[in-house]
């Protein structure tokens, strides 16, 4: 086999893991969990907790249950979050990390989801996070429901919960967050990306075998 014929093999069986690994990428899977909109109480906020399994997931929105009706004008919701739990920690800013603030222009009926287009901000696989979500200046308008639940699906698990009054304010017991918490799940190394090393990794093995070739030739003439 001559040296130009070797180095063309080795160079299409590189190319063609090249197309295999970029034809077998795969979309990030969106998911939601949500827990009621049933209402029944409210004030300015909640807190609960988040649980993850077994994928990281990247948060990217929220659906609220507020009882504003019309808004005379803008209102902020911003979210904290806090490594583990946030029972305990309900009065004490220090100890969470404020993630997102959103400027909202209007809330839709009571009983019925707001869209909250938060700034991204992951959560660890296998992590416990807690959650504050509240309107910014501290005034009532978050709808929640009495008493404590817990909300699951094969990505994550809710459990509530407070509501707040003020921003790290009053605290009533227990209550129940209405809303609904949109994700991706976070980019893991899939078999795309694996194969997409094999191609760099055959390319530059062809590459290096072309070279040492190239030179053994020169030597033999």
């Amino acid at each position: 086999m001559s040296i130009t014929t070797l180095v063309k093999k080795v160079s299409m069986a590189a190319a063609g893991i090249a197309l295999i690994a970029l034809g077998t990428s795969k979309p990030a899977q969106a998911g939601s969990l949500t827990t009621t909109f049933a209402g029944g109480n409210g004030f300015a906020g909640n807190m609960f907790d988040v649980t993850t399994f077994g994928n990281a997931l990247n948060v990217t929105s929220l659906e609220i249950n507020s009882y504003l009706g019309s808004l005379s004008s803008p209102k902020t919701l911003d979210v904290y979050i806090k490594s583990g739990s946030f029972v305990g920690f309900e009065t004490n800013a220090a100890a969470w990390t404020k993630v997102s603030s959103t400027i909202l222009n209007s809330v839709s009926p009571v009983g019925t989801p707001t869209f909250v287009d938060i700034t991204d901000f992951i959560l660890s696989a296998n992590s416990l996070t807690g959650f504050y979500i509240t309107f910014a200046d501290g005034n009532p308008g978050i709808e929640y429901t009495n008493g404590s639940n817990t909300y699951s699906n094969a990505d994550l698990k809710i459990q509530t919960g407070v509501g707040k009054g003020g921003v790290f304010g009053a605290t009533f017991s227990p209550r129940t967050w209405n809303g609904t918490i949109n994700y991706t799940i976070a980019s893991v190394p899939e078999p795309a990306s694996v194969l997409g090393l094999l191609a760099v990794g055959a390319l530059g093995a062809g590459s290096n075998l072309k070279r040492k070739l190239q030179a053994k030739s020169a030597t033999l003439n």
